[in-house]
């Protein structure tokens, strides 16, 4: 049976940095430009981050960890590891709500941080 690869198609930010909402649509070949302050810094960090939990993912069992729906199996990942800002992580500095980034695959999967 061949491997069947799946791209990232869709990244969807909640309360993360810059982003109180935001949706990227990811094609094959992915340029980010715009002004100062305008979140290309924010897109990159996910996917740090992303890299740094799929990098844990292989290396060890899931854990019992809080998710957006109480309880679940999952990975912490300690930020101080990743070039990301941990002070402003949260939009507007509120950390009264979590922040989440969903990963959608070409496949309709999807990896929550």
């Amino acid at each position: 049976m061949p491997n069947t690869y799946h791209q990232f198609v869709r990244v969807d930010f909640s309360h993360f940095k810059v982003f109180d909402t935001f949706s990227i649509q990811l094609r094959h070949f992915n340029i980010l430009v715009g002004p100062n302050n305008s979140g290309k810094s924010t897109i990159l960090a996910a996917f740090r981050i992303l890299a740094a939990a799929m990098r844990k993912a292989g290396s060890r069992k899931p854990e019992t960890v809080r998710g957006p729906q109480g309880q679940t199996l999952g990975y912490i990942i300690d930020l101080r590891a990743i070039s990301v800002a941990e002070e402003n992580i949260f939009y507007d500095y509120d950390n009264t709500e979590a922040a989440t980034i969903k990963f959608t695959l070409s496949n309709n999967n999807a990896l929550l941080l």
